[in-house]
């Protein structure tokens, strides 16, 4: 069980991006933890669960630690990730909490950390944004509003720092 943790966690680190990593961070850069992008996929029709990604930039120098993710408009939102196998892609719950080393942000990807959000409590079709509560392992809660992408919608390529491509 101790290693399949330490491999989750070194695993989950590959998707977080440092700001040593090679890449500037603006001179303008916050102190703060700061969620810079929300959006959900939009569900295709009768499809019950959909996905949903975040780039959360930790401008602490304290790491925290990503524990869940809240929302009215779904009944049950969990964190996942997609492993690698020989064979196929598998996405796996993430267990325990996702970190966020401080001067770093976490940017969610398909084929890396990102969150399902399924039991849809209503017509989420007809709303243009949904928001969602984002809370650490601090206990602070970070309240976003998230919006909807289309399935065939590229998502920004984002570099803290540098703007979105």
């Amino acid at each position: 069980m101790r290693s399949a943790l330490c491999m989750i966690t070194a695993s989950l680190l590959f998707f977080v991006v440092p700001s040593i990593a090679g890449t500037s961070i603006s001179l303008n850069a916050s102190n703060d933890l700061v969620v810079e992008h929300a959006v959900i996929v939009q569900p295709t029709i009768g499809v019950q669960e959909t996905t949903g990604f975040l780039t959360i930039w930790n401008g602490t120098r304290e790491p925290v630690r990503l524990a869940s993710v809240e929302s009215d408009a779904f009944g049950k939102i969990s964190i996942r990730r997609t492993e690698m196998t020989k064979v196929q892609d598998m996405p796996d719950p993430v267990y325990g909490k996702v970190p966020i080393p401080g001067r770093a942000e976490l940017l969610m990807r398909p084929d890396g950390v990102y969150l399902t959000l399924g039991e849809p409590k209503r017509n989420v079709e007809t709303l243009t944004d949904i928001d969602m509560v984002l809370v650490f392992d601090s206990g602070r809660r970070i309240a976003v509003s998230a919006t909807w992408i289309r399935t065939d919608t590229q998502m920004a390529d984002h570099h803290h720092g540098d703007g979105d491509e």
